[in-house]
């Protein structure tokens, strides 16, 4: 898709969640679309010149991912998106959390928090 027929698609889908949020008090519907997130995450790794990349969105007490580029397979993915994330050290998501900034794992058979996941 080119990138002008993207960003359009982009901003009706960000213009449909705004009209919905306000429609219901801003109380039912996340700050942003999987689509949305998608866009964000796939340019992140594009330039960060990364494997993979995902985000992960709040959903109450936990956080789950909603958005991924670059799994290396389908089961990775599934176990991915299916697993809670919680403020933890066993975790990238777990410590982005606990830190509020980016993480980078240089060696993760070398991390000891790491070890046992």
């Amino acid at each position: 898709m080119p990138l002008r027929r993207r960003l359009l698609h982009l901003r009706q889908v960000l213009r449909h969640d705004a009209e919905f949020n306000t429609m219901n008090n801003g109380y039912t519907v996340p700050w942003a679309s999987d689509p949305v997130l998608q866009a964000i995450i796939a340019r992140a790794v594009e330039l960060c010149r990364a494997e993979h990349g995902n985000v992960a969105r709040r959903d109450g007490d936990v956080y789950r991912v909603a958005a991924f580029v670059g799994f290396p397979s389908e089961e990775y993915e599934r176990m991915t998106r299916e697993r809670p994330y919680r403020a933890e050290r066993d975790s990238v998501i777990g410590r982005a959390i606990l830190t509020r900034d980016v993480v980078h794992i240089h060696d993760v058979l070398a991390d000891p928090d790491l070890a046992d996941v």
